[in-house]
């Protein structure tokens, strides 16, 4: 696992261990900061079921002007630190990691936000059994998603495109076992 563009390109990045993260490939990172394009410059992101902190590292490397990563696994929350580390970043107030899980975390977040951007790559089992649409839902209700802010969501592409109350999806696409949604706050027409 490597950065592919921006600061830190070509830096190699260090996967938790064990089978308790699967992280974005990536063939999938780099066609989400495709789609986002230019639009990750300056932003506040939010890096939610972090594992090797690979998306928000991405995110920081491209121009991003903060990250917070959300990881509740102790050897994954240790990964993410090493990984920011490995690239300058571990004494930085551009970078915070919140070692507990997201859910259990707004009161941290509401602190530390709202964000721009929140890059989203939870445990598909999390996914099909509603936990993280949950999590995503609380977080949207305490006002974490700023003005115009987007939410880039993983999910298995064997699942349809999970609805999450107070967003609408603007793009969906599809990349092997995996499809990445792009959602942004629900309009007065589309709610």
């Amino acid at each position: 696992m490597r950065i592919i563009s921006g600061t830190f390109r070509g830096r190699r990045l260090q996967a938790p261990p064990g089978q308790g993260t699967r992280p974005t490939t990536d063939r999938v990172r780099e066609a989400l900061f495709n789609v986002l394009g230019g639009s990750v410059a300056g932003r506040k992101v939010l890096d939610c079921y972090a594992g090797s902190g690979a998306l928000g590292i991405e995110a920081l490397s491209r121009g991003a002007g903060s990250a917070v990563f959300v990881e509740k696994g102790r050897q994954a929350a240790e990964v993410v630190r090493s990984n920011l580390a490995l690239v300058g970043l571990q004494r930085s107030e551009i970078a915070q990691v919140v070692q507990r899980p997201l859910e259990k975390s707004l009161g941290t977040l509401q602190a530390l936000g709202p964000f721009d951007l929140w890059l989203v790559d939870p445990p598909f089992a999390m996914v099909r059994d509603g936990t993280s649409i949950t999590a995503l839902a609380a977080m949207v209700r305490a006002g974490l998603l700023a003005e115009g802010g987007l939410v880039v969501l993983e999910y298995p592409s064997d699942q349809e495109c999970p609805v999450i109350q107070g967003l609408q999806s603007e793009d969906i696409r599809h990349y092997g076992d995996s499809r990445l949604v792009i959602y942004g706050p629900t309009t007065a027409e589309g709610s």
